[in-house]
This record gives C-alpha cells, sequence and structure tokens, in this order.
C-alpha cells in the first residue's frame, strides 16, 4: 500500500512486531489513527518511501486488512459542501414592545 498525500504528509509507524498501523497527521489532525492487523498478516515497511507491505497466508485476511486502512482514513468532501443542519429557528422580529421589552 502506498500513502499518498498532496498538502499534509502523512506519516506510519508499524509498533509491536507489525500488528498495528498508526497513521499520524492525516488532514492535519493530531489524532493518531491505528489499526490493528487481522491474525496472520504482518506489516512491514518497504524499502520506497511512504509505502507498507502487508503479508500473510490467507489472501483474505491480507485484503481486509488492507481494507481496514483504507475505511480508517476514509474521507467525504460533502461534509465541506454541506453546512450542518440545526432545528433551531430564529425568532421573527419585531419592535421592542413586541418582544416584551418595555
Amino acid at each position: 500500500m502506498k500513502f499518498v498525500y498532496a498538502h499534509f504528509p502523512v506519516n506510519c509507524n508499524i509498533p509491536d512486531d507489525g500488528k498495528f498501523v498508526e497513521i499520524h497527521n492525516f488532514l492535519g489532525e493530531k489524532v493518531v489513527r491505528r489499526v490493528p492487523m487481522l491474525e496472520g498478516v504482518k506489516v512491514t515497511r518497504s524499502t520506497e518511501k511512504d509505502e507498507i507491505i502487508l503479508t500473510g497466508n490467507d489472501l483474505e485476511l491480507v485484503s481486509q486488512s488492507g481494507t481496514y486502512i483504507l475505511h480508517i482514513t476514509a474521507f467525504s468532501f460533502e461534509h465541506l459542501s454541506n453546512p450542518p443542519s440545526c432545528s433551531c429557528q430564529r425568532a421573527p422580529v419585531g419592535s421592542r414592545e413586541e418582544q416584551g421589552y418595555p
């Protein structure tokens, strides 16, 4: 798997002998995203920059572990283009006497 980024450099750590992947600085966030690998799957760092290698005997488990990494870094532009909806409404603007002020 290759980590691709445009602005914020994504850092990846592999602690516990390849049983976890820690993703730092994803989209500039301070949150560390930690992905556990399934049983029998190990992660190693490639000789190329920003690339990791998932290895294991079971192709399905290796594929599922890669999918976990993909899902934890999924991003949607929908929340940027649509403002959050709220159920609050503004009161109608009237004169001060109508609002109960003397």
